[in-house]
């Protein structure tokens, strides 16, 4: 059964999911988290959450023509990831990251499913 987790948003912007993520998966020795936005116009990528790669990540979207909704379409709403050795499989320095498209502030909802091996 998913798990819905919450997000408190300030607007457009970046934020780590990785600690809620990985609360969801505590108890797991191996299986497969999937997580899931169910907030209009947010996203889920991976990334290493570092100020110069996020700053890259705003200019790459300031840059992309068009409505919004292009932006929207350009990143994945849901991601997967391993659960290996009790731990969220991650590559180094990686995190999940919740890309927040909404000028407004607000909370922000993600559906987290873990399947157990």
């Amino acid at each position: 059964m998913a798990k819905v987790v919450t997000v408190e948003s300030s607007g457009r912007g970046a934020y780590d999911v990785t600690p809620l993520l990985e609360e969801a998966a505590r108890g797991v020795e191996e299986g497969l988290l999937v997580a899931s936005t169910l907030s209009p116009r947010t996203r889920l990528i991976t990334i290493e959450y570092e100020a110069r790669l996020l700053r890259d990540l705003e200019r790459l979207l300031e840059s992309l023509p068009g409505p919004d909704t292009l932006r929207e379409a350009v990143f994945p709403v849901s991601v997967a990831v391993p659960i290996l050795g009790g731990g969220l499989e991650l590559g180094s320095f990686q995190q999940v990251v919740l890309l927040d498209l909404n000028p407004e502030p607000g909370e922000r909802r993600i559906a987290v499913e873990v399947l157990e091996q």
